[in-house]
């Protein structure tokens, strides 16, 4: 069972993320945004963690979102 988390950074940015727990939900996103080089560094901050829903199964999501991390 996994959790979709909506996490909003320090500069707006906003990401829909699929993970088994808030930590792991940053790490994806935080890691998306190093990777391209987006903002600054403090732009990539955490800002604020939503669940947006509980218990879905693995193959659930995918037909309901199309771009989550």
């Amino acid at each position: 069972m996994k959790t979709i988390f909506k996490i909003k950074c320090k500069k707006d940015f906003e990401f829909l993320v699929v993970a088994d727990n808030a930590n792991e939900a940053y790490l994806k996103v935080r890691k998306y945004l190093d990777e391209r080089i987006l903002g600054f560094d403090e732009d990539r901050d955490l800002k604020s963690i939503e669940v947006i829903a509980n218990k879905i199964q693995d193959d659930d999501y995918d037909d309901i979102y199309e771009e989550l991390y």
